[in-house]
């Protein structure tokens, strides 16, 4: 993990509140895990796909993403949860850190297409497929066929690695 990534993971678990995500679940795993997952795989997809992002901006959305302070499996509204903890997430992110507009939109859109509105920023695109890879090999990874999962959504990610390399080349 980057320098950059642990420097904003310990200035942002100074806040009492972020800290407790440490003991909130998330699928098969705890969320304060589930958010470094994201953050870590966010930003190791961009530098592989050579995308260039604001950084700061990246590592920051997508650790304050599911900065909710309850227990979802707990909450009356758990069936609906996926259409609104995001808009908790931004207001808790405004209130306790502050965010520009790019973080705006990673935490408000990285549920798309369940959320209303398309992602506006490539580092709202990134973390909209980050989030969904970690959530899926999260909520398997007690299971033998989590590892295939991973593997072949590398293969994905490789292959499309490979292409635009073979079309940049042909550019060059």
């Amino acid at each position: 993990m980057d320098n950059k990534i642990k420097n904003t993971i310990l200035y942002l678990l100074t806040n009492e509140n972020y800290a407790k995500l440490a003991d909130l679940n998330h699928h098969n795993t705890k969320r304060l895990t589930h958010i470094i997952n994201v953050t870590v795989a966010s930003i190791n997809f961009a530098k592989a796909l050579h995308i260039k992002v604001d950084e700061n901006a990246l590592i920051k959305g997508c650790l304050l993403h599911d900065f909710f302070l309850y227990d979802k499996y707990a909450c009356p509204k758990h069936k609906i949860h996926a259409f609104y903890h995001a808009k908790v997430a931004v207001e808790n992110a405004e209130k306790y850190f502050g965010i520009n507009k790019i973080e705006t939109d990673m935490i408000l859109k990285h549920m798309f297409p369940l959320c209303l509105g398309i992602p506006k920023y490539k580092e709202t695109w990134i973390i909209t497929l980050t989030d969904k890879y970690c959530a899926i090999a999260e909520k398997f990874a007690h299971k033998d066929e989590t590892n295939q999962i991973k593997r072949n959504i590398r293969k994905v990610i490789r292959n499309g690695i490979n292409e635009r390399r073979k079309v940049q080349e042909a550019f060059i």
